[in-house]
C-alpha cells in the first residue's frame, strides 16, 4: 500500500466522497492506488510519471496535521525518484488551461500510438483514445507545463509547505 500518512491522506480524500463510504470500496480503491504506486516505483522499468498539482490541493487540509504533513513529505521523497517530475500551479498564474478539470494522458513508446486520455468522476471513468481528443488533452497539458513552477521550485515549495504544518 501507499505508505503511513499517504495511505491515510488517500483513505480520507476517498472517505470525504458521500457516494464511496462502504469499505468494501474505499478498500478497492486503496488496492488501485497501491497497483499504481508500484508501477512507480516497484518494477523493473517504472514508467515516466509527470505531474502538476494545483496549490489548494497542497493547501487544503485533509485527514489532519500530522496527515497532511506525511502527504506532502511523501511528495517530496517521490520528486527524488528519476521518473518523477511534479510541479506546483501556484494560486497567483490565475487563469490558466487546467481549469476544465483534472485528467491523466497517458502515452506509450510505441510508434504511431497517440496516446489515451483517462478521466475520472464520480461514479465512472472515460478513456479518450481518438486521435483528435488526445490531442487536445496533449496541447492543455503542453500549456500547463509552461504555467507552474519549475520542479526545484516546486520541491521547495512543498517542503516549506510540510515545515508549516509541523508548527500546527
Amino acid at each position: 500500500m501507499v505508505p503511513g500518512e499517504a495511505e491515510a491522506y488517500s483513505r480520507a480524500v476517498i472517505r470525504a466522497n458521500p457516494a464511496l463510504v462502504r469499505d468494501e470500496e474505499v478498500d478497492t480503491l486503496m488496492r488501485i492506488r497501491a497497483e499504481r504506486q508500484r508501477i512507480l516505483t516497484h518494477v523493473e522499468k517504472p514508467v515516466r510519471f509527470w505531474s502538476i498539482i494545483g496549490e489548494a490541493a497542497l493547501r487544503t487540509p485533509i485527514g489532519g496535521p500530522k496527515v497532511m504533513r506525511g502527504q506532502l513529505n511523501y511528495l517530496a521523497d517521490a520528486v527524488e525518484q528519476s521518473n518523477v517530475t511534479l510541479q506546483v500551479l501556484p494560486y497567483a498564474v490565475g487563469a490558466h488551461a487546467g481549469l476544465s478539470g483534472p485528467f491523466v494522458l497517458i502515452s506509450y513508446n510505441v510508434p504511431g500510438d497517440t496516446g489515451i486520455v483517462f478521466l475520472e468522476n464520480l461514479t465512472s471513468s472515460l478513456y479518450l483514445e481518438t486521435p483528435g481528443e488526445v490531442a487536445n488533452y496533449t496541447l492543455v497539458f503542453d500549456a500547463l507545463r509552461s504555467a507552474p513552477l519549475n520542479p526545484a521550485e516546486s520541491l521547495d515549495f512543498i517542503t516549506a509547505l510540510a515545515e508549516e504544518s509541523t508548527s500546527d
